[in-house]
């Protein structure tokens, strides 16, 4: 049996029970492989797509304004509901794109 951690069968070393797996473990690899990729082209790391959390959401500026961001790209429309809305769904918001 030759396995190689750079194609996701390496822990069958440690654990021999998991050789039966083995095709399994490949493929998922490749598919995260093909993540660690995107990421990286795309978001400029896996570290740097984590912080997404710092841009989307609710963020409170120093001065106090909040902004609402949200990745929605084949949205037709987004309702943001709650008690400075009186809970409406057709309150209307500025939306700056």
């Amino acid at each position: 049996m030759s396995t190689s951690a750079q194609d996701g069968t390496g822990v069958v070393k440690v654990d021999s029970w998991l050789e039966p797996y083995s095709d399994a473990l490949r493929h998922r690899y490749k598919a995260y492989q093909k993540w660690v990729d995107a990421f990286n082209q795309h978001e400029g790391g896996i570290a740097s797509f984590s912080q997404g959390y710092l841009k989307m959401g609710f963020i409170v500026a120093p001065n106090g304004d909040i902004t609402y961001r949200e990745w929605a790209p084949n949205a037709t429309s987004a309702h943001l509901i709650g008690e400075f809305s009186f809970n409406s769904l057709t309150a209307t918001f500025l939306l700056i794109p």
